[in-house]
């Protein structure tokens, strides 16, 4: 039996984010009109990407975790293969408002760049190499696995 777990993104915080990105883009084109160039592009180097991501996070609405044989995959970019991941277990989600969270740790930090850009910015701070809130699913066990 091949089972699947999937932890879904909330479609409307993917829309807040959204919104935010655009008024963050919109802050960089005032600065910019008031002749402050520097300070605009680092606001449009940021802004930019995010704007990428969170369009297509509004507009598909990918999962933000699907773990399966294969092994996991975070709602963009490549499948991480389970002999990268080392444990996972319960952690806080600093970025859902101190909910509980899905922590993740891989054997090499550097498998974090094999994922999507927001999920590599979002992993600061975190209390694994990268976190999922679970907050919404509360079926969902503590502990999934460790190796």
């Amino acid at each position: 039996m091949n089972q699947v777990i999937v932890i879904k993104r909330d479609r409307k915080a993917s829309a807040i984010y959204f919104a935010l990105t655009l008024a963050m883009l919109g802050i960089a084109g005032f600065v910019a009109y008031a002749g402050n160039a520097s300070v605009a592009a680092l606001l449009g180097i940021v802004g930019l990407p995010a704007l990428y991501s969170t369009t297509r996070n509004t507009l598909r609405n990918p999962p933000l975790l699907r773990a399966d044989a294969a092994g996991l995959w975070f709602g963009g970019g490549r499948t991480v293969g389970w002999r990268e991941v080392k444990m996972i277990g319960e952690g806080l989600n600093n970025n859902s408002g101190g909910g509980t969270g899905v922590a993740v740790h891989f054997h090499q930090r550097k498998t974090l760049l094999r994922l999507p850009f927001s999920r590599v910015l979002g992993s600061f701070g975190s209390v694994g190499d990268i976190d999922v809130s679970t907050s919404s699913e509360a079926q969902y066990p503590r502990v999934i696995a460790a190796g």
